[in-house]
């Protein structure tokens, strides 16, 4: 949608097509040696553990906050063996150093300010979800490389 345009990864010539998608085509011409899978599926609790079971890191990137609520409380609880990066809090024209990423358990990294939300009237910002979507990449940069501490 045109909407997403402004803080994810996809151009114009990809409004209509899925993310799953434009997101492989995207990622295909920057690093055309990577094996690329994807699925074009609604997540829900009860089809979570099939794309799953295969992970070891969870990285959460849902909009809806019931929908990082549903992924995080079912990773946390149903599979603690796997890590989970989750994000919250980037909304607004707050301050881009109040973006943070904390450790929250053994396995739950959480990136974000923790206060903000979409919500509070200006929404969602390309530059505070860009920083945190950051923040989430290197989390799991850090995981594989076994580098534990925030």
């Amino acid at each position: 949608d045109i909407s997403n345009l402004n803080r994810q990864q996809y151009k114009v010539c990809q409004t209509g097509k899925y993310k799953t998608d434009a997101l492989r085509e995207n990622l295909s011409e920057v690093a055309p040696c990577t094996d690329i899978e994807t699925y074009t599926v609604k997540l829900r609790e009860n089809n979570l553990d099939k794309y799953l079971k295969g992970a070891d890191i969870v990285c959460e990137a849902f909009d809806r906050a019931e929908e990082k609520a549903m992924l995080t409380s079912t990773v946390l609880e149903k599979m603690p063996d796997k890590y989970l990066v989750a994000a919250a809090g980037m909304a607004g024209l707050g301050s881009v150093n109040s973006i943070k990423t904390r450790r929250i358990s053994d396995k739950f990294y959480l990136c974000g300010d923790g206060e903000s939300d979409i919500c509070e009237g200006i929404g969602l910002l390309s530059t505070r979800v860009m920083l945190c979507a950051a923040h989430q990449a290197h989390t799991v940069l850090r995981i594989i490389s076994g580098e534990y501490n925030v």
